[in-house]
């Protein structure tokens, strides 16, 4: 079933592409593909590696003839990238303790060989990795010279040669790692090593394709795409302040099908964020259920501070990057991934608007006993228990009252797109005895859940308004009677008689405010 050697050997095979579907992702051609099913024999397992107590790793193909794994790599990959025969993969079991000293890279090793690599082509090597635990599992591409291997060099290549380090915990996963070869190379290996001591690790399906520019992942309402290495997507984001910038929704398609029928994604709103990853979300709604999702996506080539570049290929005179517009990507396939999470940076997008926002240029009216927030998607069936609403002077400490949800709206516009709105009163019985003096305060809303689960958990908002008797344009207070300046609060915003013992905060005439304990 495989070769166990105390050196790597080369082995040159021919692999033809329709070994197995998951090796066909978007018809990029398959230069190489390992599943570790009957009669394979086009990699060499190196394992030599001694663990600091003496112990050696045992190595085994594992065939589940129970068919779970089988369900699980349908589950992962759909079932247009799973065949029949697909239930062996790689079992590495480490030895030593796992909190014991790692192994060098070629001692415990998997190679697959019998490849040529093109100057300024991109690759990607897809795969299926899990580890019981937390284990270090190093990727790296290589040539065969007279003096032993080489690193092959390019974009996504460090220069030891390696690709990739996965981290990885419990259940199996598919992983994709692209990179672009820096020059013309012969007689190439791609080499997996299994670093980490008392990790139980499993690989399968390692496939090698040719012309991958992305890789789409996808979980709940989230898509996230990582383009070709090399590329500048994370430079723009930088100059953000946020770390990221928002591009028009209609740069992106996503199309899949339900119960074998065409079903169109609508987009919310998408995002190129400073980890290097453009990441987008639907407008209430879910892959979940969905079959055969694929992403398109057209590169906003007229508006420089959006359009993404990439290095297309390497001057072998002067070795610098020869940089190119990155091409529209039409119906690149996307693939579950647990893993997949994040929140928007631009989070006022979300929020569509708020009658707050009515007083940007005036003030709001002291006695205001309603606050709305309206957004774009629906917040979740339970968003009231999580839910947190406060209205604070801008000093943080010398007024702060609780609201609370009083009524929930969902509304249609005139574009039939659904807003909903969250209508918040004041916790106090008696408004009236609460009004706002002058000045600004800020309306955080905290824990807001949306309709998905994947969609923004816990996202906090602040709003800032500022209360009638303030300069309009200004915001600065202006002086009021010395009656209505001499009030004193307690410490919860709650207004309290002068005499009452207690720590108070007083307004003075002058404006300042004051922290007096009186007995």
């Amino acid at each position: 079933m495989y070769k166990n050697n105390s050196s790597v050997i080369c082995l040159v095979t021919t692999l033809l592409c329709s070994s197995v579907g998951f090796g066909q992702t978007n018809s990029h051609d398959t230069l190489l593909f390992c599943g570790f099913e009957q009669g394979e024999s086009n990699y060499v397992i190196n394992n030599t590696a001694i663990r600091p107590d003496g112990s050696t790793d045992e190595v085994r193909v594992v065939t589940d003839e129970t068919g779970k794994y089988h369900q699980e790599l349908l589950g992962l990959l759909g079932s247009d990238n799973v065949d029949d025969e697909n239930n062996s993969f790689l079992r590495w079991k480490a030895g030593d303790s796992m909190y014991g000293a790692g192994c060098n890279p070629e001692d415990a090793s998997l190679t697959l060989d019998g490849f040529n690599l093109e100057s300024g082509q991109r690759y990607a090597v897809d795969f299926t990795f899990s580890a019981n635990v937390g284990g270090n599992m190093a990727i790296g591409i290589y040539h065969r010279t007279p003096d032993g291997l080489e690193p092959v060099n390019g974009p996504g290549i460090s220069p030891d040669g390696f690709l990739d380090f996965c981290y990885h915990i419990d259940y199996i996963n598919r992983y994709r790692v692209m990179f672009m070869s820096g020059s013309d190379y012969e007689d190439c290996c791609l080499r997996f090593s299994f670093l980490s001591p008392g990790v139980t690790y499993e690989i399968d399906n390692i496939a090698l394709l040719e012309s991958v520019s992305c890789d789409v992942s996808y979980n709940g309402d989230i898509a996230k795409i990582k383009f070709t290495p090399g590329n500048n997507l994370s430079e723009l984001a930088s100059l953000a302040p946020e770390g990221a910038i928002e591009i028009p929704s209609d740069c992106i398609s996503l199309e899949a099908e339900y119960d074998g029928e065409p079903y169109g994604l609508d987009v919310m709103t998408a995002e190129y964020h400073d980890d290097g990853y453009l990441y987008v979300w639907l407008d209430d709604d879910s892959f979940e259920g969905l079959e055969k999702i694929s992403f398109s996506f057209h590169n906003p080539v007229d508006d420089p501070s959006i359009a993404l570049k990439y290095i297309k290929d390497i001057d072998t005179a002067t070795n610098d990057a020869v940089w190119a517009l990155l091409p529209d990507l039409i119906q690149q396939r996307a693939f579950h991934n647990p893993e997949v999470y994040v929140t928007s940076h631009g989070k006022i997008s979300w929020l569509v608007t708020s009658n707050l926002f009515d007083y940007n240029h005036t003030d709001a009216p002291s006695d205001l006993d309603s606050i709305t927030m309206t957004f774009r998607s629906a917040l979740a069936p339970d968003f009231e228990e999580s839910i947190t609403a406060q209205l604070v002077s801008a000093d943080g400490w010398s007024y702060s009252e609780s609201w609370h949800v009083s009524d929930y709206i969902v509304d249609v516009d005139n574009d039939d797109h659904e807003t909903y709105t969250v209508v918040f009163r004041p916790d106090s019985l008696n408004n009236q005895d609460n009004k706002q003096l002058p000045g600004k305060y800020i309306f955080k809303l905290g824990d807001v859940r949306f309709w998905s689960a994947c969609q923004h958990i816990m996202t906090d908002y602040s709003v800032s308004v500022y209360f009638s008797g303030t300069n309009s344009i200004d915001k600065k207070a202006e002086a009021e009677p010395q009656k209505e300046l001499n009030r004193h609060y307690s410490p919860d915003g709650r207004m309290i008689p002068a005499d009452s013992p207690g720590l108070h905060i007083i307004r003075r005439a002058d404006g300042r405010m004051e922290k007096v304990l009186v007995k």
